[in-house]
């Protein structure tokens, strides 16, 4: 295990490559950088490419922070170098935006899709069942990057993964419960998709009147939006809740989740009862609001973070969700609960 870092560890982690990045950014103003500028602008090139993402390096290494931060500091000295060298003089600067920052991006991919390979085979052989993909993906790029960073990149596979790759049927056991069927959610979520492939097709006629770059990236950005809509409902379908040995998996495909200790649920509900107003500990499992229906309530002995899309988190007590198999639901968390039920 790796030492925690000290308050002094952090301040040179910070501070030291910004006095080297200041002191770069200050060369071009001075009288001798004009008599000598082509070895100058090199030797800028090399500090802000080389030097301090090195030094940046050796303070890191020891510690938890991600090798992988070093792509921001890389990111950083590009473009510091962009505005304070001549542009004749930008050309290993050029090169490398154009070939070194490509290649770390796919190593950084290709590293993610390795270390979420090997992540779930190792499961599988130990504990002799399938590790969630969601969950792999998200433990692996919390290893190789920063936890922000994680929960973008973790969610945008993801959403291509269950979008386009995973095809094969979920197994339905006693334990794994759906709640997409009678909730009516999936047609909802189809219909924004026809609504956006409409807007779309209309709005790219009358814009490209005006701009037809304008009208493409526009275009562009809504076919993004439907490709997500279009992850995100596979993921509901492809993500039952699941009820294991000691702990309920409380899932809305990749919108949200959270995992709960069967001995901290206080009681099972069966209703689907508005939640009142103002009642800041009690939120729908869907973070869809009113655009999805609920038909099981959970109370909670302590507080529990549902964890959504993105990073985003939120601390309840009771938790609204919608399940198909409400009744069979409620039996399985039954010995460990207190069930009523509220028509």
């Amino acid at each position: 295990m790796k030492p925690a870092i000290t308050n002094l560890h952090k301040v040179a982690i910070a501070g030291i490559p910004i006095v080297l990045l200041t002191a770069v950014i200050l060369i071009p103003y001075s009288p001798f950088f004009t008599a000598h500028t082509a070895t100058l602008s090199l030797g800028i090139t090399l500090d802000l490419l080389l030097t301090i993402p090195l030094v940046y390096f050796l303070l890191i290494r020891k510690t938890n922070i991600p090798k992988t931060t070093l792509v921001p500091v890389l990111v950083l000295g590009v473009i510091t170098g962009s505005y304070i060298l001549p542009e004749a003089h930008q050309q290993y600067l050029i090169a490398f935006k154009n070939w070194g920052l490509p290649v770390i991006e796919i190593t950084i991919v290709l590293t993610v899709i390795y270390k979420v390979v090997t992540t779930i085979k190792k499961f599988k052989k130990v504990h002799k069942k399938q590790l969630d993909f969601y969950t792999a993906v998200r433990e692996t790029c919390e290893q190789i990057v920063p936890k922000k960073i994680a929960a973008l990149l973790s969610s945008e596979i993801a959403i291509i993964y269950y979008g386009f790759w995973f095809w094969k049927p979920v197994p339905t056991t006693s334990t794994t419960f759906s709640y997409h069927k009678n909730s009516g959610i999936i047609t909802l979520l189809f219909a924004f998709i026809f609504i956006i492939g409409i807007e779309t097709y209309v709005l790219h006629i009358w814009i490209e009147k005006w701009s037809l770059i304008t009208a493409w990236i526009l275009s562009g950005i809504s076919c993004y939006s439907a490709i997500q809509i279009f992850g995100i409902s596979k993921a509901i379908i492809k993500r039952p809740i699941r009820i294991e040995q000691d702990t309920l998996l409380l899932r809305f495909g990749i919108l949200s989740e959270v995992n709960i200790l069967k001995k901290d649920i206080a009681a099972v509900t069966i209703s689907s009862a508005a939640i009142p107003e103002g009642e800041h500990q009690t939120t729908k499992l869907s973070p869809l609001g009113d655009l999805d229906s609920h038909s099981v309530f959970i109370d909670l002995k302590k507080p529990y973070t549902i964890h959504q899309l993105y990073g985003k988190n939120k601390t309840v007590t009771r938790i609204a969700l919608a399940v198909d198999q409400k009744e069979a639901f409620v039996t399985a968390l039954t010995p460990s609960t207190t069930t009523d039920k509220k028509e």
